[in-house]
């Protein structure tokens, strides 16, 4: 008896349904690593977050500014790191020479003040390829 009353209550939930059932599979390769830094842009006080995505079945490793257009790391030519040091305080700033979208060669600048955020945002190139 039981098994009749749970067939209809499944039958019924399934035809009685008035939106479609979604599954969905989450691969390992799926899944996306993202670190977010709190940076300035080009000049002091100009506030950025950059945001690395590592590799999926999705598409490849992205650093992205802002909501500006990501980037891979076969856009960057060229990256070096400068310090510059004052009575008061360390600014490393991380340069970076790089394709666009066009494919025009760009520069620009990231610029930490914190000697902890500089050192992670390093690692983050390493991992992503270009340091």
């Amino acid at each position: 008896m039981y098994r009749t009353i749970f067939t209809l209550a499944i039958t019924i939930v399934t035809f009685a349904a008035p939106f479609p059932v979604h599954t969905f599979r989450v691969f390992a390769d799926d899944i996306q690593n993202i670190e977010v830094f709190d940076a300035w842009w080009d000049k002091k006080n100009n506030h950025c977050k950059v945001t690395f995505t590592s590799a999926s079945s999705m598409g490849p490793a992205t650093m992205q500014v802002d909501d500006g257009v990501p980037i891979t790391s076969d856009q960057v030519l060229e990256v070096y790191r400068e310090v510059k040091r004052s009575n008061f305080w360390t600014t490393y700033t991380y340069k970076f020479i790089y394709k666009d979208a066009n494919s025009a060669v760009s520069e620009a600048s990231i610029i930490f003040r914190n000697t902890h955020s500089s050192r992670r945002f390093q690692l983050a190139l390493e991992k992503f390829g270009i340091y």
